[in-house]
């Protein structure tokens, strides 16, 4: 039914063999030949038809996390069909698509063999992907602006696209920090970026703003309504009774000591401008909790607390817009902060999180740098560095919690 849809003429201007639009040379039979003769030809885009089949056949797997049947069957089938109606997601989940296929080809997949060869390289796949991505995310924009019942809930549905699409692009500058962009005048203390430059930043998570409006102006009776359902809240949730890590049967990192010591570091600047950080902080050792546990005296790992906490997407979500602008601006303990959110960027707390790979190796050497030697609390930067730059993904060391109580005693305060 996609082949049917408006071409673009982006689609278009891709000269390669995923875009070509061929003309049939056999139609079926009508009982209106002479209405025919005036009709044209229909077309195929075939770069379309590639990227909703991959669609369809593999990338909705992965955001589906393929253990829900309800979420599998909403993002294979409901959001195509919320697609046709709203052609804004139908871009965006090209674009997630197309963006999947670019990492394929350089990233295979060992548990996912494609089901039909690559017609296209990694370049020309990215370049559909950031076409389809700029032309949703205007008409994701201009929709924003006129919200209804009736399109609430795809524009939700848009707003988490976004977010895959964003994260899949990967750092389009050495200081691209995931939440927004920061300038090398504002980490050099000198004059703030240009307005331009301070839009692109905003524009990082622009979803934050889609689902922070969408979600505040209906409840979720109207939000989750028709084939928007499967997403929507069930029976009340119950506490979670045990860390992600132990139910999904994955490697626990020990984090305690380091995340915690970060926070009496922080706590001990005592100042008014610690605020916003800090609460940026103890969210993320709630998300942390829920995801590794916490290790009692008797050596049990264990966690109760609401479900929402083992989304390691939801700290990004909830985080303060105030926060953000604190990294923008460089200040020392947001990106502190940043870079132990980073170390959860992993395929184990993100299961198929093939669209954030490479961020949080990004992250935390650029957070390295800004802060360099000299700053007194860059001690604080040795546990994700060592557990995310120097260590193999297959064989990561872990740093025993006493070793961090060792260095939190003797680490210097702000």
């Amino acid at each position: 039914m996609f082949l049917t849809t408006i071409s673009h003429p982006e689609d278009s201007s891709t000269a390669s063999p995923a875009s070509t639009t061929t003309t049939a040379t056999a139609s079926p039979p009508s009982s209106n030949p002479d209405a025919d003769a005036l009709c044209p030809a229909p077309t195929l885009n075939t770069s379309q038809a590639e990227l909703l089949l991959h669609y369809t056949t593999s990338t909705a797997l992965t955001f589906s996390g393929r253990k829900n049947p309800k979420i599998l069957t909403f993002w294979r089938h409901n959001a195509p069909h919320i697609g046709l109606s709203h052609p804004f997601v139908l871009h965006l989940l090209l674009s997630s698509s197309a963006f999947h296929l670019a990492h394929l080809t350089t990233n295979p997949d060992k548990n996912t063999q494609p089901l039909f060869p690559y017609r296209s390289s990694r370049n020309e796949y990215l370049s559909l992907a950031r076409q389809h991505l700029a032309t949703g995310i205007a008409g994701f924009s201009a929709q924003l602006a006129h919200l209804t019942p009736e399109t609430a809930g795809a524009l939700y549905l848009a707003a988490v696209l976004t977010c895959y699409c964003t994260f899949a692009d990967e750092p389009r500058s050495r200081d691209d920090l995931l939440v927004c962009t920061t300038t090398t005048a504002a980490a050099a203390g000198t004059s703030p970026g240009r307005p331009d430059e301070e839009e692109a930043a905003v524009a990082r998570m622009p979803f934050v703003c889609g689902v922070r409006l969408v979600r505040a102006s209906f409840g979720t009776e109207v939000l989750f309504a028709g084939l928007m359902a499967p997403l929507g809240p069930g029976t009340p949730s119950e506490l979670l009774r045990e860390p992600v890590c132990v139910r999904d049967g994955f490697a626990r990192v020990e984090w305690e000591a380091a995340v915690e010591g970060l926070r009496g570091f922080v706590a001990a600047a005592a100042a008014e401008e610690q605020r916003v950080p800090l609460g940026a902080l103890d969210a993320l050792i709630e998300i942390y909790a829920a995801v590794y546990g916490r290790r009692g005296l008797d050596g049990r790992i264990t966690y109760a607390g609401p479900p929402e906490n083992q989304f390691v997407f939801g700290w990004l979500y909830r985080v303060e817009p105030e926060f953000v602008a604190c990294v923008r601006r460089c200040e020392p303990t947001a990106l502190l902060v940043l870079a132990h959110y980073a170390v959860l960027l992993n395929t184990d707390a993100v299961q198929e999180g093939w669209y954030v790979e490479g961020w949080r190796e990004h992250i935390i050497a650029r957070v390295g740098e800004m802060l360099g030697d000299g700053y007194r609390g860059s001690e604080w930067m040795r546990w994700p560095t060592e557990h995310v730059l120097r260590e193999p993904d297959d064989q990561r060391r872990e740093m025993r919690d006493g070793e961090w109580l060792a260095h939190e005693q003797h680490c210097e305060r702000p």
